[in-house]
């Protein structure tokens, strides 16, 4: 009967931090597809800017129809494009910075 009573004792003891591993498990897999959602997203608009050669407020724009809104940063060079956001994971209260980069290719208007 003793044992009957520990081991009960024990899987009660056990249950809490089976919640909290299945609990963090669900976050976790929240958050990375959130992060890939985001990057997909950032992949798209860098391709149709350099198409399109839009402007860093239609950039923004595009983002804003979907659904980034928080920290966006574009940055300009010679012949490259970075758009930069970031995602907080909400476990661990850490924020992660997503980037994507791309070429501009020089458009030369034939005479």
């Amino acid at each position: 009967m003793n044992k009957k009573g520990q081991s009960l004792a024990l899987f009660i003891a056990i249950i809490p931090l089976i919640f909290i591993v299945v609990t963090f498990l669900y976050q976790t897999s929240i958050f990375i597809n959130q992060k890939e959602n985001a990057r997909n997203i950032l992949e798209m608009v860098m391709s149709e800017s350099i198409t399109r050669n839009l402007s860093d407020d239609e950039i923004k724009a595009l983002l804003k129809e979907n659904n980034i809104t928080d920290n966006i940063e574009i940055i300009r060079s010679d012949k490259n494009l970075t758009i930069k956001t970031k995602i907080k994971y909400p476990v661990i209260n850490k924020t992660y910075e997503i980037e994507t980069t791309g070429i501009i290719e020089e458009v030369k208007e034939e005479v």
